[in-house]
């Protein structure tokens, strides 16, 4: 690390805490002028770093750029941040993920990080709204010994650790929506997008990538209209006060590089089993009537999700149909027709 990368490194460590210039200077090896200069530096980049006589400097908690060294601190070390890639502007973490997945350039545990995305995206090439105070991110993984029947338990997987890390970082709690959605207060808060490559021979996964857009500080006047009612933002759930992305987006590193390796297949039974009710345990839809859109459009009742992730569903004929793909709109109770409340 550079001058500066060192000086906010210790600050990120710190943050909303007084840093003398002398401390900085002892711990990192630097002069006082270099750490001046440093923070100069840093403030030109847009970091908001106050400086008080007699107590030093301290990195303030409006601060909200991501970096590297504002999320090595929160990250438990199942990660080497030299992997954790981190750029203002991307036209999508997926698609730079899957390069460097394909290329060979990315080692398992690679991580894609953008502030804003020019074109991001989600299933079905849908558009995904990206811009700066979200957390949009990318993890390229190389499951060992795992098929591609597996693929779905991995945006399974995904979800359960987005809701995680959201309620370990800023104490909300939200919900999913089969499949891929994450929702509060039944609006969409963030989306999933898994992606993989595999060995034809084998039937075994080469690389997966899972990517996830998560609404910050995103706040309502800044979503177009058509979003405004079907968005949620977390900053909805802080009065307005900035959330610390970086400590967010470590949470998730964290989460998402605790996916095991399998021995057997009695292993990932039980990891997938305990991954379905924790996934269960946080899906709205369940028993209730819904519209499912995709190859064919019909109403259903949600009963259950197996063990791959597929969405067991009772047509209005009685017939029980499971689902691997698909869109998912639970029916207002009012709008329910007999037995389908």
């Amino acid at each position: 690390m550079n001058s500066k990368d060192k000086v906010l490194f210790l600050l990120e460590q710190n943050r909303d805490t007084y840093i003398s210039g002398e401390k900085i200077a002892v711990e990192i090896g630097l002069s006082r002028n270099s750490v001046w200069k440093a923070v100069n530096a840093l403030r030109s980049y847009g970091y908001m770093i106050e400086a008080v006589s007699n107590k030093g400097y301290r990195l303030a908690g409006e601060s909200d750029l991501l970096s590297v060294q504002g999320i090595s601190p929160f990250l438990d070390g199942r990660v080497d941040p030299s992997h954790i890639h981190v750029y203002p502007e991307l036209e999508s973490t997926n698609d730079t993920a899957k390069k460097l997945a394909v290329s060979g350039q990315a080692p398992d545990g690679t991580v894609i990080i953008a502030d804003r995305q020019t074109r991001g995206r989600g299933r079905r090439e849908r558009s995904f709204f990206s811009p700066t105070g979200g957390l949009y991110i990318s993890f390229v993984l190389r499951p060992r010994d795992t098929f591609v029947t597996d693929r779905a338990l991995y945006t399974v997987f995904a979800a359960v650790c987005a809701c995680q890390a959201i309620e370990e970082t800023t104490g909300v709690r939200p919900r999913i929506k089969w499949v891929n959605d994450i929702t509060l207060h039944g609006r969409k808060l963030a989306g999933i997008l898994t992606e993989s490559g595999f060995d034809m021979e084998s039937g075994m996964f080469s690389w997966v990538v899972i990517g996830v857009g998560i609404n910050v500080n995103t706040r309502p006047e800044d979503f177009p209209g058509d979003l405004v009612p079907i968005a949620a933002s977390l900053a909805e759930e802080t009065g307005g006060r900035k959330l610390n992305r970086n400590a967010l987006a470590a949470a998730l590193i964290n989460r998402i590089m605790s996916y095991p390796a399998f021995r057997n297949q009695e292993q990932r039974a039980a990891w997938g089993k305990d991954l379905i009710a924790q996934y269960k345990d946080r899906l709205g839809m369940l028993g209730k009537a819904v519209t499912v859109s995709g190859a064919e459009l019909f109403r259903a009742r949600a009963l259950d999700v197996n063990d791959e992730g597929n969405l067991i569903v009772e047509k209005e004929d009685g017939s029980v149909c499971l689902l691997s793909a698909g869109e998912i709109s639970i029916i207002p109770e009012k709008q329910a027709g007999p037995g389908q409340s």
